[in-house]
């Protein structure tokens, strides 16, 4: 759980407010480079689409080893606004078993965990390949999610659902390559990120 934590933190860290609602904001080029390194460093393949200048999208891809079905994780690294957030907003705290920080709950815990999710399933030897989305612009118009599915055709995606509460248990392959893994869900609430690991 803790590299899970950790990775959320550093994401909140960072500012990629949606420069569509707030214009000069920074977007999302420095959240999608650290994903990219993160993702690369783990063995993954990993293109970045950029059809709007300066707003890039990062796809992270862990080839299997041939005859399975394809998942992708898509997760979005933008936000809304920092002004107005009470206290440092890219300061990200826990507090009361919560990480709070802009972002936190919409939705940087939910790509800190499908990023590590998606890791530890490419360690597995799957059959078919993992991908992982990372885009922009979802509090706006979606033009990252839009780019991305013009690449790829993925057999699943899982697209996390924040302000929910939910536990989601994935099955892939044959019987004989049955994976399950847990997704750790988020609780968006005032901009914060309930974090629980289920486990199988």
């Amino acid at each position: 759980m803790s590299d899970v934590i950790d990775l959320l933190r550093d994401l909140v860290r960072i500012n990629s407010v949606n420069p569509d609602l707030v214009p000069g904001a920074k977007g999302e080029t420095e959240a999608a480079a650290y994903c990219a390194a993160w993702l690369s460093a783990r063995g993954f393949e990993v293109k970045r689409h950029e059809e709007t200048p300066g707003r890039p999208s990062i796809v992270g891809i862990a080839k299997g080893t041939g005859g399975g079905r394809s998942l992708m994780f898509d997760g979005h690294t933008d936000t809304v606004t920092i002004a107005g957030y009470d206290g440092d907003a890219l300061e990200p705290k826990i507090a009361e078993g919560r990480v709070w920080g802009r972002g936190s709950g919409d939705m940087k815990a939910g790509v800190a965990a499908m990023m590590v999710a998606a890791h530890r399933a490419a360690q597995r030897g799957l059959k078919g390949d993992i991908l992982v989305a990372c885009v922009a612009d979802e509090e706006n118009g979606s033009l990252g999610s839009e780019e991305v599915a013009r690449h790829y055709r993925p057999d699943a995606v899982i697209d996390d659902v924040v302000n929910r509460t939910f536990d989601l248990f994935v099955h892939l392959g044959a019987t004989d390559e049955q994976l399950d893994f847990p997704i750790v869900y988020t609780s968006a609430i005032k901009g914060t990120a309930t974090l629980d690991l289920k486990q199988p």
